[in-house]
């Protein structure tokens, strides 16, 4: 029996893309801190926001207990077995300090007719990808030209994969397979303005624990539409090495284009 591996795999590809607005959602400028606090008190401010990473995944994965392979797959690849998909990222900010909380969900399927059909005629792959990210925030500079904050938190990685055969010896037989770990990671983040409208943001963070090591790097720039709405439009890149012992591996570099839109409550 033969079908296309990469299949497997696929559900990878948007692990961990989160954070990439989480990281950056646009401080509120002086004008709207006089209007909600007065001068020199802390102030509340919460934003919102979605996005869209257009990535392509490179490097080495594997699962069911198949030697790891290298994958090479494009985001028009992944769009292919798309079936929904969310990316969301909210920052709740206090005078100098923040929190902010980055969750997506990918789901993503696919089908294969077998060459012979005596083992199985076809072989369905769906999987199921949640990634969570948490991190606490210190901001070190804010004022009218930018802001600079120090970040510390963690990222929880999700995913889970069933394979369905049809026909053949296994008709109607189903294998999953599944794992979740946690990493810790820690960065920088800022925003410089060049004018009231127009601004530079970008992010740099890596950690590690359940995996090796990981790494984002993150920047675009951003249009401020009025006082609470905002888009952005950049480049993302993000790597993780992680191995449980067990024959999962995800050792791979996500890269492509980011665009998305915040909003200030």
């Amino acid at each position: 029996m033969r079908f296309d591996r990469n299949l497997l795999l696929v559900g990878f590809v948007l692990l961990g893309s989160g954070r990439v607005f989480a990281a950056d959602l646009p401080s509120p400028n002086a004008q709207t801190v006089e209007e909600t606090a007065p001068a020199g008190q802390p102030y509340w401010s919460f934003t919102a926001g979605t996005y869209l990473w257009a990535a392509g995944m490179s490097g080495d994965v594997g699962q069911f207990g198949l030697p790891p392979v290298s994958v090479e797959s494009s985001f028009s690849d992944i769009l292919k077995h798309l079936d929904f998909g969310a990316m969301l990222v909210a920052e709740l900010r206090y005078g100098d300090f923040g929190l902010f909380n980055d969750l997506m969900y990918i789901k993503l399927s696919g089908e294969n007719a077998t060459p012979r059909g005596i083992v199985a005629n076809s072989v369905s792959v769906d999987s199921q990808s949640v990634t969570y990210t948490a991190a606490g925030e210190y901001r070190l500079i804010d004022d009218p030209s930018g802001s600079l904050d120090l970040l510390a938190g963690a990222r929880v990685w999700s995913v889970d994969t069933d394979i369905s055969f049809s026909g053949g010896i296994l008709d109607g037989q189903t294998f999953s397979e599944g794992d979740t770990w946690v990493d810790a990671l820690a960065g920088v983040k800022g925003r410089l303005n060049l004018t009231p409208e127009w601004y530079l943001s970008g992010w740099a963070m890596a950690g590690g624990g359940s995996s090796d090591y990981m790494w984002d790097l993150w920047g675009g720039v951003g249009y401020q539409v009025s006082d609470k709405f905002s888009a952005l439009v950049g480049y993302r890149a993000s790597g993780v090495n992680y191995d449980n012992g067990d024959g999962f591996v995800f050792d791979v570099v996500q890269q492509g284009p980011v665009i998305g839109a915040i909003y200030r409550f």
